[in-house]
C-alpha cells in the first residue's frame, strides 16, 4: 500500500507543478495551508483531551465532496478503527473518485494527517510530516496566514479613530519622489517588481518582510502597487493596515528609502535562489547597489565637510567624554 501511495504522490505531484494558472494555484496553495492548521488541531486535541474529543469536529451534514472524506476519515479514527484499514478503505476511496491536481494532494495528505491523529504526534511534527509532502510555496503561505493573524491582534492596539479609514484613498498616486529627485530608480524598480510579482511569490513576501517595514515603504509606492498588496491581504487586515498606514501620517524619505531597500534586497535574493522568477535581477542589483554608493558618497562628502570647518574632532571628543561618563 506504502508504494502504491508515494507513486501516486509523486504522480499528483508533478500536474500541480504544471498548473500556471495563478488563481488556480492560489486557491489550491491555500486549501493545503487550512490542511495543515486543521491536522496541527485535530493531533493537538487528540494528545489533549484523547482521540474521542475529535468527535466535536465531525460534521456529518458536510456537503462538500472533500470535506466528507475528511470526516469519514476523522470517524473511523472516533470509532477506534484499525490504522491499517483506516489507510487502505481510505485510498479504495481516493481511486474512487479519481481525484486530479491539488484536490487529490488534500486528499492523499489527509490520509497522512489521519495517521499522524493515531499516533498523537506533536502538531510540530505533524507540520513538518505534512509539508514536507506539499509545494514548497505551502510554507510561506502558512507563515503568512498565521502572521496575519498576530497582525490584526496587534493592529486593535491601535487608538481607534471616529470613522474608518477609506481604503480606496491609497489606491491613487505616484512615487514618493519624482524622476529627477534622489532614489527614484530605488522606488521605481522596487515598485515595479512588486506590480508584476506572480501571487504566490507576493504571498511569500507579505509573510517573510516584517510588517512595519511593508507599511512604511508603501508609503513610497505608486496606488497601483499598494492596491495590489492590499488585495493580497484578508479584507479585515487590508482595512486594518490601511489603518496603521493613515495612522502613520507623514515619513521622512529617507525613511522611506531604507524600507523600500529592505524588500528590494529580499526580492534579489529571493530571485538569486530561485523562488522569483525575474528576469530583470541584475537591474535590481545595479539600482541598488547605486543607491548605498550614493549613501556611503554623501556620509564622506559630509564628513568631509565636517573636517574642513573643524567640528569633526570637536563632536569625536564630546562623544567620548560622554561615554567616559
Amino acid at each position: 500500500m506504502k508504494d502504491i501511495f508515494y507513486l501516486e504522490l509523486k504522480e499528483k505531484s508533478k500536474e500541480i507543478s504544471a498548473i500556471t494558472d495563478e488563481t488556480e494555484r492560489k486557491k489550491g496553495l491555500e486549501a493545503l495551508a487550512q490542511l495543515v492548521d486543521r491536522f496541527c488541531g485535530y493531533c493537538n486535541t487528540a494528545r489533549m483531551e484523547g482521540i474521542l474529543g475529535l468527535e466535536k469536529y465531525v460534521d456529518e451534514e458536510a456537503t462538500d465532496l472533500m470535506e466528507k472524506q475528511i470526516m469519514r476519515m476523522v470517524t473511523m479514527v472516533c470509532d477506534g478503527t484499525d490504522p491499517e484499514v483506516v489507510e487502505q478503505l481510505s485510498l479504495a476511496r481516493y481511486f474512487s473518485l479519481g481525484l486530479n491536481g491539488f484536490e487529490a494532494l488534500i486528499f492523499l495528505c489527509s490520509i497522512v494527517g489521519t495517521n499522524c491523529i493515531i499516533e498523537k504526534y506533536n502538531p510540530r511534527v505533524v507540520e513538518d510530516i505534512l509539508l514536507s509532502y506539499m509545494p514548497m510555496e505551502v510554507e510561506g503561505m502558512l507563515e503568512c496566514t498565521r502572521n496575519l493573524k498576530t497582525y490584526d491582534h496587534e493592529m486593535e492596539e491601535i487608538p481607534a479613530s471616529d470613522e474608518e479609514v477609506e481604503i480606496e484613498k491609497f489606491f491613487k498616486g505616484e512615487l514618493l519622489v519624482g524622476p529627477e529627485e534622489k532614489d527614484y530608480y530605488l522606488f521605481a524598480v522596487t515598485d515595479h517588481v512588486l506590480n508584476t510579482l506572480g501571487d504566490s511569490e507576493l504571498n511569500k513576501l507579505l509573510s517573510d518582510i516584517d510588517r512595519t517595514c511593508l507599511i512604511v515603504a508603501m508609503k513610497g509606492l505608486r496606488g497601483e502597487t499598494r492596491k495590489r498588496i492590499f488585495e493580497a491581504l484578508p479584507e479585515r487586515t487590508a482595512l486594518l493596515a490601511a489603518k496603521e498606514l493613515d495612522y502613520l501620517g507623514p515619513i521622512r524619505v529617507a525613511d522611506v528609502a531604507e524600507a523600500v531597500d529592505v524588500i528590494l534586497e529580499y526580492l534579489i535574493r529571493m530571485s538569486s535562489h530561485g523562488f522569483i522568477i525575474n528576469p530583470n535581477m541584475d537591474i535590481m542589483s545595479f539600482f541598488r547597489d547605486a543607491y548605498h554608493n550614493a549613501k556611503e558618497e554623501e556620509k564622506r562628502a559630509y564628513e568631509k565637510n565636517l573636517r574642513e570647518k573643524g567640528k569633526l574632532e570637536e563632536l569625536m571628543k564630546h562623544y567620548y567624554e560622554n561615554n567616559l561618563e
